[in-house]
């Protein structure tokens, strides 16, 4: 799992490089930065202005802008994935660990929502 969707998954964010947040850590007042990459678990942004990016984490004094709810998408309960789901909400093929996933065809253990950053359960989704 590459360290930016660990950081989605992890923290419930939808951290993406290259997007624009408003960013109040540092005892300083709110500013735009910019999501340049991602380090341990982390954020790296670059504030308006500034020459280098700064470490910052992903829930402290950022505030995300609005993005819809991805359709179609959820974590897979075989391997650690932000996969596709068919129609019917099953996971669709893909590989983990060189293999098929075991999950495949079966209900995601949670939807991947951005706006509330809280997971769906999965039995929610047959409703």
């Amino acid at each position: 799992m590459s360290t930016s969707a660990f950081v989605r998954r992890a923290y419930r964010v939808p951290a993406a490089r290259g997007m624009q947040i408003t960013y109040s850590g540092d005892g300083l007042p709110a500013r735009t930065a910019t999501i340049t990459g991602f380090r341990g678990g982390g954020l790296l942004v670059r504030h308006e202005g500034a020459r280098r990016p700064v470490y910052a984490h992903p829930t402290y004094a950022i505030t995300y802008p609005p993005v819809p709810n991805p359709v179609g998408r959820g974590w897979c309960d075989g391997c650690p994935a932000e996969v596709g789901l068919h129609a019917d909400g099953t996971v669709r093929v893909h590989r983990a660990f060189g293999e098929e996933c075991v999950g495949v065809g079966k209900r995601p253990y949670a939807l991947v929502t951005w706006r509330h950053n809280d997971p769906v359960p999965a039995a929610a989704m047959a409703e």
